[in-house]
């Protein structure tokens, strides 16, 4: 059921951050990913229209974010090669349908980058960085607060190099990027 799914994610996520979890992390990961790999590029693609299919989005915003929770506090315990769930992770970001869960898992993708965490700050993710935070500003999945911690981030970084970042972003991401860049200086 996808409701379950959804808690159940909701739970595993918020497990991630307490250290005996590493016992279950990789079989967490796991189920996890299953959801994303089943579900995930539907979700990426199609807005959610009936109730089931809302739920089911839910259920895998939720996935999202228990993914990232997995890989920030137990990347050592996922299992195998951890950059594969990472990739993962960043694949399928920003969450679309559940606004609380795509203001955590954005501002946990800025905690990162504030941290300097050398999988979102790697020259190959970059662009895919860019590309999330600049869907989430300013969107339904978004609050005021987050915007700000965007566009100051983004500001911080500087806008040559954000600008040359820009150039492989769609061009609907490009003009969104350049109100962020104005938004960041003020």
């Amino acid at each position: 059921s996808p409701v379950i799914r959804q808690h159940a994610a909701s739970v595993v996520g918020h497990g991630a951050k307490v250290a005996i979890f590493a016992q279950i992390a990789p079989v967490a990961a796991q189920q996890v990913a299953r959801v994303l790999q089943k579900h995930g590029e539907r979700h990426r693609r199609r807005r959610a229209l009936n109730a089931e299919a809302k739920q089911v989005a839910m259920a895998v915003d939720s996935s999202i974010w228990a993914l990232g929770m997995i890989c920030e506090h137990q990347e050592t315990n996922v299992g195998g090669d951890s950059s594969v769930a990472w990739k993962m992770w960043l694949s399928h970001m920003p969450p679309r349908c559940d606004r609380e869960v795509g203001v955590k898992a954005c501002s946990q993708l800025l905690g990162l980058m504030a941290k300097n965490h050398p999988v979102v700050t790697a020259a190959e993710q970059q662009p895919r960085v860019l590309a999330i935070l600049t869907e989430a500003y300013k969107s339904r999945n978004s609050n005021t607060s987050l915007d700000k911690e965007i566009a100051a981030s983004i500001a911080r970084a500087g806008a040559a190099s954000v600008k040359n970042l820009g150039t492989q972003l769609a061009d609907r991401q490009q003009k969104k990027l350049e109100q962020i860049l104005k938004d960041g200086e003020k």
